[in-house]
């Protein structure tokens, strides 16, 4: 088997993998978002794929220049400036996540019987900022970690296969970060689509928040499971409000890579 076959194997795992949790979750048309998480993580590997290339560009410059003890900032700012990362995240991934928030809340919207409604199209504006914000954070986040990595190389004289080695380990720019945040992200779309229908349906009076154990649960998270709120009523994870697993109000730590959902509480049953 060589390297590409292998590669397929692994991501026909992974997608196997997906669906099993999602049908734990309770998540409604499955083919659709296993079909979009998949896209999007491929696309956002390639994305940060050619970053990594042209952050060592970067570096190699840097090692070039006279930029021996120290590494002028605003030099540094500038040559960051100059990469793609934001033009092709802004051009590739932020349309697929709207893409998908269109065509799943759609779906939902069928399943009840309602038009394209306000609620879900309120939460949608609410989606679009997140995702306008999402591929600077990413941008901001390579940049601090190639920056520090840079300044170290030239400061001790690590030679640019060091930097390169770091780069590499470092995860930033790996397939693993790609997969996990078009998980993360599509979850954020599909929460909130859910949750809007569950506001909109006179039949729901609550909503209980459900814990999915992922390899690693948070505590937090753990002692959510069971906990059931009124509709129109926030959870409280971790000391922050949410209405919703992974809503945009939530730092990272409890959101990416969290695998929580909501079940409806309907009339007749006790919160």
């Amino acid at each position: 088997m060589n390297i590409i076959q292998l590669a397929l194997a692994e991501q026909v795992d992974e997608d196997k993998q997906l669906r099993a949790l999602l049908e734990e979750m309770g998540v409604k048309h499955i083919d659709i978002v296993v079909e979009y998480i998949r896209n999007i993580g491929d696309n956002l590997h390639d994305i940060l794929a050619m970053d990594q290339q042209q952050i060592q560009e970067i570096a190699d410059r840097a090692n070039e220049s006279n930029f021996v003890q120290y590494l002028p900032a605003i030099w540094l700012a500038t040559q960051f400036g100059k990469r793609d990362f934001i033009a092709d995240f802004e051009a590739k991934i932020s349309p697929q996540l709207l893409e998908f928030y269109d065509r799943y809340g759609q779906l939902i919207a069928k399943d009840f019987k309602l038009d394209y409604f306000p609620e879900l199209m309120a939460q949608r504006k609410e989606y679009e900022h997140w995702v306008d914000g999402l591929g600077k954070m990413m941008n901001q986040s390579n940049e601090n970690t190639a920056g520090k990595l840079i300044r170290q190389a030239l400061a001790e004289e690590k030679g640019i296969d060091w930097l390169a080695e770091k780069l590499e380990s470092s995860g930033q720019f790996k397939y693993n970060r790609a997969r996990q945040t078009a998980q993360t992200e599509v979850f954020r779309a599909y929460s909130s689509t859910d949750y809007s229908s569950y506001m909109t349906n006179n039949d729901v009076i609550g909503l209980e928040w459900n814990h999915d154990s992922p390899k690693t649960p948070r505590e937090n998270h753990m002692a959510m499971d069971g906990v059931r709120i009124a509709k129109g009523q926030t959870f409280n994870v971790g000391g922050y409000e949410a209405r919703f697993p992974r809503d945009y109000n939530l730092p990272p730590e409890e959101s990416v890579n969290c695998h929580c959902f909501l079940t409806p509480i309907m009339v007749g049953e006790s919160l």
